[in-house]
């Protein structure tokens, strides 16, 4: 190599398959991406895109509890509303209670999604692995 050569580091982005240079980074981990792999305002990087779908399970799980208690909730506040309106109500009743549940879920997704983009991790877990580059 010449010596007034003139020599630059660079950032590779983090995919897989991918090596070229890096444009940003990821809002969560910090892990550097290229243009093609750069995700939207409301995503993540594929890693921790990842991560968010391996962790639905156990979302579930809660939003099972969340809904048993939720439905607890409204069978009572529905129970005061027939006896309030002396039967009138019984009929709606059962719609507006299993009606609330795709609801209950969807806000429960929505909350739990805000919470992911909102997150960071530390930057010594986002380094991505050592390359050799020539």
């Amino acid at each position: 190599m010449p010596p007034e050569a003139d020599h630059t580091l660079v950032r590779l982005c983090a995919a897989r398959t991918c090596g070229v240079a890096a444009v940003a980074t990821c809002e969560r981990c910090g892990l550097p991406v290229c243009a093609a792999h750069r995700p939207r305002r409301d995503r993540r990087c594929s890693e921790c895109e990842e991560t968010y779908r391996r962790r639905r399970p156990a979302r579930l799980v809660f939003y099972f509890a969340s809904l048993v208690s939720a439905s607890v909730a409204l069978v009572l506040a529905l129970f005061v509303l027939v006896v309030a309106t002396g039967g009138g109500a019984l009929g709606v009743a059962p719609l507006i209670l299993f009606g609330s549940f795709p609801v209950i879920v969807h806000w429960l997704e929505r909350r739990a999604r805000s919470h992911f983009l909102a997150e960071r991790r530390s930057a010594v877990a986002a380094l991505p692995p050592a390359r050799v580059v020539r």
